[in-house]
């Protein structure tokens, strides 16, 4: 995969980073490579930028009496492309599971985590991307793998549910009773639930918010885990 950073690049943001608290919250700033002021767009993202226009052009246009299935599919293939190359499996393993959700679905889950014995490891609750119609397991498992070969954490990566063929609250509910699992199982995996944190990326983020990090039944600032609800109130 074509990189928009090269080695020189990378080296010059290194070089120029720094760390900025905002609101007691320490924050890595990295500014663009070439300089300029606080603000200003990276000149390779705003290339990216004006190409959108161009891209929605060439995107699918629904047909007439399609369904909402039929006119999701073109954008699913598009979402579930491999795009990356494999970069991170030496030494690691993957094991499959399945947790339970609230309607008795068996929810996919693969665990990531170095082969070599450990204890102790931080724990992370993956969802992926994909606009809540779109994207796998598949699509990020290499940066899941990334993760625990640079860090040494057990990452669970979960291919929730996806609409339209499963409505409200299934995706949510398979996010959540995952991360129930993934905090009763941690300890199998040489993992450290105590150190539990979830994650995603954009609809992934979402799902995932539903999959509180606390444990069942602890007090945290955001009151307690077992309080949080899947209704539609």
């Amino acid at each position: 995969m074509e990189r928009k950073y090269d080695a020189l690049l990378l080296n010059a943001m290194k070089e120029r980073q720094y760390e900025e608290t905002i609101s007691g919250v320490k924050i890595l700033v990295k500014p663009i490579p070439e300089g300029g002021e606080p603000g200003d767009m990276d000149p390779r993202l705003y290339k990216s930028m004006r190409a959108v226009p161009l891209l929605a052009k060439l995107m699918p246009k629904p047909k007439k009496n399609q369904t909402v299935l039929e006119m999701v599919q073109p954008f699913r293939k598009m979402f579930n492309e491999l795009k990356s190359l494999p970069i991170a499996d030496e030494g690691l393993c993957t094991d499959y599971y399945n947790a339970v959700s609230a309607d008795g679905y068996e929810v996919p889950v693969r665990v990531y985590r170095r082969a070599a014995d450990g204890s102790g490891r931080p724990v992370l609750v993956y969802y992926h991307g994909g606009g809540f119609f779109g994207g796998s397991a598949d699509v990020v498992e290499q940066m899941c793998k990334l993760l625990v070969q640079k860090l040494d954490c057990v990452v669970f990566n979960v291919d929730y549910r996806l609409c339209p063929e499963n409505h409200y609250p299934q995706p949510l509910d398979d996010c959540f009773c995952a991360t129930q699992w993934a905090w009763e199982h941690a300890g199998e995996f040489g993992a450290d639930r105590e150190m539990l944190a979830v994650g995603g990326d954009s609809a992934g983020g979402k799902s995932g918010g539903r999959g509180n990090p606390a444990r069942p039944g602890r007090k945290n600032e955001y009151g307690e885990a077992s309080d949080i609800t899947l209704s539609g109130d």
